[in-house]
């Protein structure tokens, strides 16, 4: 992997800083280097706990098409700074062309194919990118590119570090009903993604949360009523309907191939894939940031620089506070970094918040159905919405500061399950209102608890209690969470 050293660090025009992703703490820039190519360049402060994860992104990234350019690191003493270069793919958001636009069905069949096929070439290089939802594709005339491989990891790593992808592109297996199955995040799950994410262009996304929860729901007539509305014909239909079906099928290994569905899309489209319309669908303001970047291309820095662009090198964009150490040789081994022993106990929780996590895009969903803001039940669910946004952060944010402990000792757990308790303590009175709400809030109690004494004490303890073994059902009441953690508190934790 090409890596800078010092003394040998390029020098780019910061054209634009295109935005900052919080949850990543990672600002991303377009920039053009010395060859006046256009080049991403990513700066990204990870926790000790997010390393790994930013490291398999750079591997990703150099094997796939040899994206990399570039990748520098520093380490200071709470977190690394790493900044990655990486070239510049052109085009539109498959997302934003698709809410923006309207297609013909031979044009949503061509784009359908570009994306089982751009998908198709990632996995061939070995990776799930278990993130796969409609704004982590790039589109242009050459094809439909996949990026942000944040999430990606190398498919036989995959089920050992599980990472959950999108709400509403998850596949089935990513957040199982059943407390006694773990999540799984694959190249299978990847497949389910892309099946939702073309129901979505379709107009049917709201068909798949229903599919997903009823196992009744007759899938083969509904959805090919929505496709009958938007003109697809008979053919196409029955196609498109047995991809469909298919793609999301709730055994991930009963998912069709890509190569297939890439055959078969090929065939409906009658074998004429070109992409050469797609221009005649850029929005005016980015056909606009367009032709700026194709002035910019071929401009020599001292040119850029006098048009008043900022010319700087890569130190310049790595924050001064930082020490700097050598790169990493290699990339994989860090994986085991990750403490294996923590995640595995906290497993249950991550499944029951995961459910939070649904109910709060339930929330969000039924608020914004609602136009008058004043109106009671908008306020009602903004803030059940508002609440469990706050609690699933604390959980989120809990847990990981337990998985970034290498050995956590006894005092760790005990402050993981105070603070998890006090956030949940404090959503109860607003969120026990709500359906179904008691009873998840109880099942992640119950997996906090089990945090450090195992889960499976905790599930017998409370089946002695109880007579449930590892969950509570929607008619259990809060009050059996306070008796389960009276016996809980005794045990010694390890």
């Amino acid at each position: 992997m090409p890596q800078l050293k010092p003394g040998t660090i390029e020098k780019f025009t910061i054209l634009k800083k295109l935005g900052f992703n919080h949850e990543h703490k990672t600002h991303t820039y377009l920039a053009q280097n010395s060859q006046n190519k256009l080049v991403l360049v990513k700066q990204t402060k990870a926790n000790p706990e997010n390393c790994g994860q930013v490291e398999r992104e750079i591997e990703c990234l150099e094997r796939h098409k040899k994206l990399l350019a570039y990748q520098s690191k520093k380490t200071g003493r709470n977190h690394t700074s790493y900044t990655i270069v990486s070239d510049f793919i052109p085009g539109e958001c498959f997302q934003n062309l698709i809410e923006n636009n309207s297609f013909t069905p031979h044009q949503m069949l061509v784009l359908f194919y570009h994306l089982a096929k751009g998908l198709d070439k990632f996995h061939d290089k070995g990776y799930a990118h278990r993130d796969i939802k409609p704004d982590n594709f790039i589109i242009n005339q050459d094809g439909i590119h996949v990026i942000d491989f944040g999430n990606a990891i190398l498919k036989e790593y995959a089920n050992q570090f599980f990472i959950p992808g999108k709400l509403g592109f998850m596949a089935l297996e990513v957040t199982p009903s059943s407390s006694d199955v773990d999540p799984i995040n694959n190249q299978f799950s990847d497949l389910a993604s892309i099946g939702y994410i073309y129901l979505w262009a379709l107009g049917c996304l709201e068909l798949t949360k229903f599919y997903r929860k009823q196992r009744e729901f007759d899938f083969k007539q509904t959805v090919p009523q929505q496709l009958r509305q938007l003109q697809f014909s008979e053919q196409e239909i029955s196609v498109l309907v047995e991809i469909l079906e298919g793609l999301v099928h709730e055994d991930p290994k009963q998912r069709p191939n890509l190569s297939l569905v890439c055959e078969k899309l090929f065939n409906l489209c009658e074998k004429d894939v070109g992409l050469d319309w797609i221009g005649n669908f850029e929005e005016e303001e980015r056909q606009a940031e367009s032709s700026r970047t194709v002035e910019v291309t071929s401009m020599p820095l001292s040119t850029l620089s006098s048009l008043g662009y900022p010319s700087q090198t890569l130190e310049d964009i790595l924050d001064d506070d930082i020490e700097r150490s050598q790169p990493s040789d290699t990339l994989l081994p860090l994986q085991k970094e990750i403490n294996t022993i923590t995640e595995s106990q906290l497993r249950p929780f991550n499944r029951y918040l995961q459910q939070l996590k649904e109910k709060q895009a339930e929330f969000q969903a039924l608020r914004d159905k609602i136009k008058d803001k004043s109106c009671k039940d908008y306020l009602k669910y903004d803030s059940a919405f508002q609440r469990t946004e706050a609690l699933t952060e604390t959980l989120d944010r809990e847990a990981q500061n337990l998985i970034c402990k290498k050995t956590p000792s006894e005092d760790d757990y005990k402050q993981f399950k105070e603070n998890c308790g006090e956030a949940i303590d404090k959503a109860k009175p607003e969120l026990k209102t709500h359906r179904n709400m008691n009873y998840i809030l109880a099942n992640v109690g119950l997996a906090v608890l089990g945090v450090g004494v195992g889960y499976a004490i905790a599930g017998v303890i409370n089946l002695a209690i109880n007579r449930k073994f590892f969950f509570f059902t929607e008619t259990d009441s809060m009050k059996k969470l306070d008796q389960l953690e009276a016996s809980l508190n005794p045990i010694k934790l390890p």
